[in-house]
Protein backbone atom coordinates (compact mmCIF):
# COMPACT_ATOMS: atom_id res chain seq x y z
CA UNK A 1 0.00 0.00 0.00
CA UNK A 2 1.03 3.57 -0.73
CA UNK A 3 -0.43 6.76 1.56
CA UNK A 4 0.44 10.38 1.15
CA UNK A 5 0.30 12.55 4.32
CA UNK A 6 2.09 15.90 4.92
CA UNK A 7 3.90 15.39 1.55
CA UNK A 8 5.84 11.79 3.27
CA UNK A 9 5.30 8.66 1.37
CA UNK A 10 3.93 5.84 3.69
CA UNK A 11 4.51 2.31 3.09
CA UNK A 12 4.62 -1.20 4.43
CA UNK A 13 3.52 -1.70 7.72
CA UNK A 14 3.78 2.07 8.36
CA UNK A 15 -0.22 2.16 7.36
CA UNK A 16 -2.95 -0.52 8.48
CA UNK A 17 -6.70 -1.01 8.02
CA UNK A 18 -7.85 0.20 11.25
CA UNK A 19 -11.61 -0.46 10.06
CA UNK A 20 -12.69 -1.64 6.53
CA UNK A 21 -16.11 -0.63 7.86
CA UNK A 22 -15.51 2.78 7.92
CA UNK A 23 -13.04 3.10 6.05
CA UNK A 24 -10.07 4.34 7.84
CA UNK A 25 -6.27 3.52 8.32
CA UNK A 26 -3.41 4.33 10.98
CA UNK A 27 -0.29 4.98 9.78
CA UNK A 28 3.04 6.28 11.65
CA UNK A 29 4.23 9.71 10.76
CA UNK A 30 7.40 10.90 12.37
CA UNK A 31 7.21 10.46 16.18
CA UNK A 32 3.31 9.91 16.45
CA UNK A 33 -0.01 7.18 14.58
CA UNK A 34 -1.95 9.45 13.23
CA UNK A 35 -5.90 7.86 12.05
CA UNK A 36 -7.35 8.94 8.70
CA UNK A 37 -10.49 8.85 7.76
CA UNK A 38 -10.65 7.91 3.90
CA UNK A 39 -14.14 9.31 3.21
CA UNK A 40 -13.30 12.87 4.76
CA UNK A 41 -9.60 12.27 4.81
CA UNK A 42 -9.50 13.62 7.73
CA UNK A 43 -6.38 13.11 9.95
CA UNK A 44 -5.82 13.51 13.49
CA UNK A 45 -3.35 12.62 15.84
CA UNK A 46 -3.83 9.28 17.76
CA UNK A 47 -0.72 8.95 20.05
CA UNK A 48 2.65 10.58 20.38
CA UNK A 49 5.99 8.81 20.98
CA UNK A 50 8.79 9.69 22.61
CA UNK A 51 10.73 8.24 19.51
CA UNK A 52 10.49 7.00 16.36
CA UNK A 53 8.20 4.02 15.79
CA UNK A 54 8.76 2.03 12.94
CA UNK A 55 6.44 -0.80 12.90
CA UNK A 56 2.98 -0.90 14.57
CA UNK A 57 -0.01 -3.00 14.60
CA UNK A 58 -3.18 -2.57 16.99
CA UNK A 59 -6.22 -4.44 17.91
CA UNK A 60 -9.05 -2.33 17.74
CA UNK A 61 -7.66 0.83 19.58
CA UNK A 62 -5.00 -1.33 21.69
CA UNK A 63 -1.84 -0.40 19.79
CA UNK A 64 1.98 -1.87 19.75
CA UNK A 65 4.85 -0.34 18.11
CA UNK A 66 8.57 -1.14 17.82
CA UNK A 67 11.64 0.86 17.22
CA UNK A 68 14.83 1.69 17.87
CA UNK A 69 16.63 3.43 21.04
CA UNK A 70 18.90 6.18 19.92
CA UNK A 71 21.23 8.76 21.78
CA UNK A 72 18.99 11.16 20.50
CA UNK A 73 15.67 9.94 21.43
CA UNK A 74 13.73 11.26 24.81
CA UNK A 75 13.84 7.50 26.16
CA UNK A 76 17.91 7.12 25.91
CA UNK A 77 18.55 8.63 29.78
CA UNK A 78 15.50 6.54 31.46
CA UNK A 79 15.98 3.18 33.20
CA UNK A 80 13.42 1.60 31.18
CA UNK A 81 12.92 -1.70 32.13
CA UNK A 82 14.44 -4.81 29.63
CA UNK A 83 12.76 -7.96 28.69
CA UNK A 84 15.91 -8.83 26.35
CA UNK A 85 17.28 -11.75 28.88
CA UNK A 86 14.05 -12.12 30.81
CA UNK A 87 13.18 -15.26 29.21
CA UNK A 88 11.93 -18.46 30.62
CA UNK A 89 12.91 -20.43 27.43
CA UNK A 90 15.73 -18.82 25.13
CA UNK A 91 15.60 -21.21 21.95
CA UNK A 92 18.40 -21.83 19.53
CA UNK A 93 17.95 -23.81 16.13
CA UNK A 94 21.27 -25.23 15.75
CA UNK A 95 21.52 -28.53 13.55
CA UNK A 96 18.74 -30.06 16.05
CA UNK A 97 20.23 -29.18 19.26
CA UNK A 98 18.16 -26.86 21.28
CA UNK A 99 19.73 -24.01 24.30
CA UNK A 100 17.93 -22.83 27.39
CA UNK A 101 17.90 -20.59 29.93
CA UNK A 102 15.98 -18.98 32.34
CA UNK A 103 16.83 -16.05 35.10
CA UNK A 104 18.00 -18.66 37.58
CA UNK A 105 21.03 -19.01 35.43
CA UNK A 106 20.95 -15.65 33.64
CA UNK A 107 24.80 -15.13 35.28
CA UNK A 108 26.15 -18.36 33.47
CA UNK A 109 25.47 -16.25 29.86
CA UNK A 110 28.96 -15.37 28.63
CA UNK A 111 30.40 -11.56 30.19
CA UNK A 112 29.63 -10.30 25.84
CA UNK A 113 26.17 -10.59 25.84
CA UNK A 114 25.26 -8.96 29.10
CA UNK A 115 27.78 -6.41 27.96
CA UNK A 116 25.39 -5.51 24.65
CA UNK A 117 23.25 -2.83 25.44
CA UNK A 118 19.69 -3.75 24.33
CA UNK A 119 18.82 -0.78 21.88
CA UNK A 120 14.94 -2.52 20.44
CA UNK A 121 12.04 -0.46 21.92
CA UNK A 122 8.61 -2.00 22.23
CA UNK A 123 5.73 0.35 23.24
CA UNK A 124 2.16 -0.76 24.43
CA UNK A 125 -0.94 1.47 24.35
CA UNK A 126 -3.63 0.56 26.91
CA UNK A 127 -6.91 3.06 25.47
CA UNK A 128 -9.08 2.03 28.41
CA UNK A 129 -6.53 3.09 31.01
CA UNK A 130 -5.35 5.87 28.22
CA UNK A 131 -1.79 4.72 29.43
CA UNK A 132 1.14 3.78 26.98
CA UNK A 133 3.83 1.70 28.72
CA UNK A 134 7.58 1.47 26.75
CA UNK A 135 10.60 -1.48 27.39
CA UNK A 136 13.36 -2.40 25.81
CA UNK A 137 13.40 -6.01 23.69
CA UNK A 138 16.04 -6.83 21.83
CA UNK A 139 19.67 -5.96 21.01
CA UNK A 140 18.98 -3.89 17.74
CA UNK A 141 15.89 -2.81 15.88
CA UNK A 142 12.43 -4.25 16.23
CA UNK A 143 11.79 -4.87 12.69
CA UNK A 144 7.92 -5.72 13.04
CA UNK A 145 5.55 -6.23 16.09
CA UNK A 146 2.49 -8.08 16.14
CA UNK A 147 -0.87 -7.95 18.44
CA UNK A 148 -3.46 -10.51 19.25
CA UNK A 149 -5.98 -10.77 21.72
CA UNK A 150 -6.76 -13.77 24.00
CA UNK A 151 -8.67 -12.44 26.17
CA UNK A 152 -9.80 -9.24 27.61
CA UNK A 153 -7.27 -7.30 29.02
CA UNK A 154 -4.86 -10.19 28.00
CA UNK A 155 -2.92 -10.15 24.67
CA UNK A 156 0.04 -11.92 22.90
CA UNK A 157 2.74 -9.98 20.50
CA UNK A 158 5.27 -11.59 18.26
CA UNK A 159 8.39 -8.98 17.91
CA UNK A 160 11.04 -9.72 15.34
CA UNK A 161 14.23 -8.01 15.93
CA UNK A 162 17.29 -7.57 13.93
CA UNK A 163 19.38 -9.35 16.97
CA UNK A 164 17.99 -12.54 15.29
CA UNK A 165 15.47 -13.23 17.66
CA UNK A 166 11.94 -13.60 17.85
CA UNK A 167 10.20 -12.37 21.03
CA UNK A 168 7.06 -13.95 22.25
CA UNK A 169 5.39 -11.35 25.21
CA UNK A 170 2.19 -12.01 27.16
CA UNK A 171 0.41 -9.00 27.77
CA UNK A 172 -1.77 -8.56 30.97
CA UNK A 173 -3.17 -4.73 31.18
CA UNK A 174 0.05 -2.88 30.75
CA UNK A 175 1.95 -5.23 32.53
CA UNK A 176 4.68 -7.41 30.46
CA UNK A 177 6.04 -10.99 30.60
CA UNK A 178 9.08 -12.56 27.84
CA UNK A 179 7.43 -16.44 27.38
CA UNK A 180 9.31 -17.40 24.40
CA UNK A 181 12.68 -16.36 22.69
CA UNK A 182 13.40 -17.83 19.70
CA UNK A 183 16.01 -18.01 17.00
CA UNK A 184 15.35 -19.83 13.61
CA UNK A 185 18.37 -19.92 11.92
CA UNK A 186 21.69 -18.76 13.13
CA UNK A 187 22.77 -15.36 11.78
CA UNK A 188 19.38 -14.31 9.97
CA UNK A 189 17.73 -11.40 11.54
CA UNK A 190 13.70 -11.90 11.18
CA UNK A 191 11.92 -8.86 9.16
CA UNK A 192 8.03 -10.19 10.00
CA UNK A 193 5.64 -12.74 11.80
CA UNK A 194 2.21 -13.42 11.45
CA UNK A 195 -0.14 -15.83 13.87
CA UNK A 196 -2.20 -18.65 11.93
CA UNK A 197 -5.66 -17.40 12.28
CA UNK A 198 -6.94 -20.93 13.19
CA UNK A 199 -4.35 -21.74 15.42
CA UNK A 200 -2.53 -20.33 18.73
CA UNK A 201 0.63 -23.44 17.47
CA UNK A 202 1.48 -21.95 14.43
CA UNK A 203 3.71 -18.73 13.55
CA UNK A 204 4.93 -18.26 9.95
CA UNK A 205 8.05 -15.74 9.99
CA UNK A 206 11.01 -14.82 7.17
CA UNK A 207 13.67 -12.77 6.78
CA UNK A 208 17.26 -12.26 5.61
CA UNK A 209 17.37 -15.66 4.16
CA UNK A 210 14.99 -17.95 1.45
CA UNK A 211 13.59 -19.69 4.12
CA UNK A 212 10.67 -19.59 5.79
CA UNK A 213 9.88 -20.86 9.42
CA UNK A 214 6.65 -22.43 10.95
CA UNK A 215 7.44 -21.80 14.74
CA UNK A 216 5.05 -23.39 17.56
CA UNK A 217 5.35 -20.35 20.20
CA UNK A 218 3.91 -22.38 23.05
CA UNK A 219 7.04 -25.08 22.42
CA UNK A 220 9.50 -22.16 21.77
CA UNK A 221 10.95 -23.51 18.55
CA UNK A 222 10.79 -24.03 14.84
CA UNK A 223 8.72 -27.18 13.78
CA UNK A 224 9.56 -26.74 10.01
CA UNK A 225 11.53 -24.31 7.58
CA UNK A 226 10.52 -24.06 3.88
CA UNK A 227 12.94 -23.01 1.48
CA UNK A 228 11.60 -20.68 -0.73
CA UNK A 229 14.90 -20.44 -3.31
CA UNK A 230 13.97 -16.90 -3.26
CA UNK A 231 15.69 -13.72 -1.74
CA UNK A 232 14.79 -12.27 1.87
CA UNK A 233 11.12 -12.18 2.96
CA UNK A 234 9.59 -8.90 4.32
CA UNK A 235 5.99 -10.06 5.14
CA UNK A 236 3.58 -12.76 5.03
CA UNK A 237 -0.20 -13.33 5.30
CA UNK A 238 -2.63 -15.51 5.83
CA UNK A 239 -6.13 -16.99 4.62
CA UNK A 240 -8.77 -16.65 6.47
CA UNK A 241 -8.91 -20.80 6.34
CA UNK A 242 -5.62 -20.86 7.94
CA UNK A 243 -3.89 -23.13 5.26
CA UNK A 244 -2.36 -20.71 2.71
CA UNK A 245 -0.09 -18.19 3.35
CA UNK A 246 1.51 -15.57 1.20
CA UNK A 247 5.31 -14.49 1.37
CA UNK A 248 6.63 -11.40 -0.49
CA UNK A 249 9.99 -11.61 -1.10
CA UNK A 250 13.09 -8.85 -1.84
CA UNK A 251 13.20 -9.73 -5.75
CA UNK A 252 9.82 -9.19 -5.96
CA UNK A 253 8.50 -12.71 -6.00
CA UNK A 254 5.21 -13.69 -4.44
CA UNK A 255 4.86 -17.15 -2.94
CA UNK A 256 1.56 -19.13 -1.94
CA UNK A 257 1.59 -21.62 0.39
CA UNK A 258 -0.88 -25.13 1.21
CA UNK A 259 0.05 -26.03 4.74
CA UNK A 260 -1.78 -29.15 3.69
CA UNK A 261 0.68 -30.23 1.35
CA UNK A 262 3.38 -30.03 3.92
Amino acid sequence: MLLVLNHQLIIGNYVIYSSLINQTIKCIIDDAIYSCDLDSFNVNKYIKFNYYPRCFDHVDDYIVTGGLLTTSSKMFSLNLQNLTYDSPNATTNTSGSTNYYNNNTINSLSSASIRRVSKGLFSFYNPELKQLNTVKVGEMINNDVTLYKSSNNHFQSYICNNDTFLYCLDINQSEFKCLNKINCEPNTSLNNVVKNPQSEKILTATGDSSLIFLIDPTMGKVVKTIDSKQDSGFTCAYHSSGMVFNTVHQNGVSLLSDLRLM
